[in-house]
């Protein structure tokens, strides 16, 4: 599948996974952001998500993002994505796919529920 053009929840993953969190961000973020995961729910700035997202990566690098499915309606965009990447302290390859539902805001993300399970391959 390719890439919807412009979507600010690919974008925010590519920036994430293949990028540096630092960068760009504040483009693509309202502030505060509010997550719901499978450790609850966070109201975090830009500034703190950026932070939890080099600490979740820092231990990894993304090699390749597949964009598996996207939906959009109304304020919100539906979508999986498959990372690819390799974990730099053992050299062993890395997959892992996101679920979630983002919620817009005046054209960045406001509000996600999202989950992630490693080894998954939907394809």
């Amino acid at each position: 599948m390719s890439d919807p053009p412009d979507n600010p929840v690919v974008r925010l993953w590519r920036t994430i996974w293949l990028g540096d969190p630092a960068d760009g961000l504040d483009d693509i973020l309202s502030d505060p952001y509010i997550r719901h995961t499978r450790d609850g729910t966070a109201s975090v700035t830009i500034r703190e998500y950026v932070e939890h997202m080099r600490q979740a990566t820092r231990n990894v690098r993304g090699t390749d993002l597949r964009v598996d499915q996207s939906v959009e309606m109304a304020d919100r965009t539906f979508i999986r994505v498959t990372l690819m990447g390799v974990n730099i302290t053992s050299g062993d390859p890395v997959m892992i796919t996101v679920v979630g539902e983002y919620r817009l805001n005046e054209g960045r993300i406001a509000e996600s529920w999202s989950m992630h399970q490693s080894g998954l391959d939907w394809r």
